[in-house]
């Protein structure tokens, strides 16, 4: 018994240390693929290009080099993303479309960059980044895509077949809004190849209505008569009747009013906001009796349709839109409002800026922001009246279109400087300098040096606040030699912000 006893002992004892021996061999070989993994990973601190290249295919082997690259700095990321960039394959590509996640936006640029420098091999895979979950990584998809320029519409063979890989990605929901801006923007010939999609009876809806979708915004006439065909069926999918009527809008198909004009009168307000944008887009000035008294609907989506609607029509729907702007309810004058900012028509700035009187002044505050234009002269005068008043609403946004119609607004703002009665004004006005920048500059400096002291006094703040090397000697000048203590101070101080580099507003 007692041998026994020993026996089981020791084979016991055997088992421990088998045991415990596969226990150290499991941590050496743990350790030392840390220690491996830490030195792969160091590699890509280096300055050598190679040496990061060694690292970054040994990293995309392990399937951790998108994880590593998200804990490094962006000094670390930003030479590993021309080392991505310069390998130039389908995998670096994986990597540099996972970098446009960054949290840091030079990160996602340059990785945006890169993808485009990459091309054609990355085309594939900024295709299938257009249905990414994130949406910044699907509008710089888009972006580079389009950077690219038409070559990512050409077609590729596959399975013995020819395709447009961007095209073929309509099948794919998520990625519809990408493919539609792309091919869109790029205006390329893939009218085959949308046509084909509609022709295919295994094509689903979706992706039917979207090819009619883009057909229409490129205005292809051929693909009118099978569009116009479709609604004929006995059933015909909402997503495709949706899509044909907008696309038979745009593409001024004979069909399309009577069309549009039994659709709005469907009891459906998704329908009747679907038909009012077709009427938009078929531009159809006898469309505009029919869009106008949906601005007195309480239908708040049917109302902005309409508001977009009428301001596609444009020049026709003026006469009935200046009507509306006197209308008694303040929600249709503020409708009528913003159909007119989006109508270049000599008689909008005068109509809008007669906006500017109305006693509600949610109205006044539209009608500033409708003559805010770019470079746009006509609403100078009534906004600079707007600066002062009683609402400070208003005058922000009347401050804030100024700023927008930029230059020409300058000689105006600067004399405002000078109103001492109005010192509000005066004050929006300042602001409205400080954002136009660097071409107001000239402008700020003679009034600097000439009128009331309200007025020079405010101008060399805009002229510290622009922060514009021009202005120095005059600070200079004015920081020790000017007789008026205020504007001395003034410059002072406007004179360190120039030399500090800083710019506020």
């Amino acid at each position: 018994m007692a041998e026994v006893a020993e026996q089981e002992a020791a084979g016991s004892n055997r088992r421990i240390w088998i045991v415990v021996g596969i226990v150290v061999l499991i941590i050496a070989y743990l350790v030392a693929r840390s220690v491996q993994k830490k030195m792969i990973i160091s590699g890509l601190r280096s300055e050598e290009n190679s040496v990061r290249v060694t690292s970054a295919q040994k990293l995309m082997e392990m399937k951790i080099l998108t994880d590593v690259l998200s804990r490094q700095p962006v000094p670390v990321k930003r030479p590993m993303i021309r080392t991505l960039r310069d390998m130039n394959t389908e995998a670096a590509a994986d990597e540099l479309i996972a970098l446009m996640k960054d949290r840091n936006p030079t990160v996602q640029n340059e990785a945006q960059f890169a993808l485009q420098r990459m091309a054609p091999t990355s085309i594939g895979k900024l295709v299938g980044a257009l249905s990414n979950p994130d949406l910044n990584v699907k509008n710089r998809a888009a972006m580079a895509l389009i950077a690219i320029g038409s070559s990512v519409l050409t077609p590729v063979e596959k399975d013995g077949k020819q395709s447009v890989p961007l095209i073929d990605a309509i099948a794919t929901p998520a990625a519809r809004p990408g493919v539609t801006r792309v091919v869109t923007t790029l205006r390329g010939d893939v009218a085959p190849w949308l046509l084909q999609k509609l022709a295919d009876e295994s094509t689903d809806p979706g992706t039917k209505a979207c090819a009619i979708d883009i057909l229409g915004r490129l205005g292809v006439q051929e693909a009118a008569k099978p569009i116009r065909a479709m609604l004929d069926a006995a059933e015909v999918p909402v997503p495709i009747r949706n899509a044909a009527l907008v696309a038979l809008g745009r593409l001024r198909h004979p069909d399309a009013y009577a069309l549009l004009n039994a659709a709005i009168a469907d009891k459906d307000p998704a329908l009747v906001s679907v038909a009012i944008q077709g009427f938009g887009e078929l531009q159809n000035p006898a469309a505009v009796s029919l869009l106008q008294k949906y601005l007195f609907g309480y239908n708040e989506a049917l109302r902005d349709a309409a508001v977009a609607a009428l301001s596609k029509i444009g020049a026709p729907a003026v006469p009935a839109l200046a009507g509306l702007v006197k209308s008694p309810r303040y929600e249709v004058r503020i409708g009528a409002l913003r159909a007119l900012e989006g109508i270049d028509d000599p008689r909008t700035p005068g109509i809008i800026a007669s906006a500017l009187k109305d006693p509600d002044e949610n109205v006044r505050r539209m009608a500033a922001e409708a003559l805010g234009r770019p470079g746009d002269a006509r609403g100078i005068a009534p906004l600079i009246a707007a600066l002062s008043d009683p609402k400070w609403r208003v005058a922000v946004r009347a401050r804030d279109s100024l700023a927008e119609i930029g230059s020409p607004a300058v000689p105006a703002l600067v004399a405002t400087l000078s109103n001492a009665a109005q010192s509000s004004a005066s004050f929006y006005a300042q602001q409205a300098l400080t954002r136009i920048g660097t071409s107001a500059v000239p402008a700020l400096m003679s009034a600097a040096r000439t009128g009331n002291v309200e007025a020079r006094q405010r101008a060399v703040l805009v002229l510290g606040a622009i922060g514009d090397s021009r202005a120095v000697d005059l600070l200079k000048s004015l920081s020790t030699s000017d007789s008026i203590p205020a504007i001395r101070q003034a410059a002072e101080r406007a004179l360190k912000q120039v030399q500090e580099g800083r710019r506020i507003g």
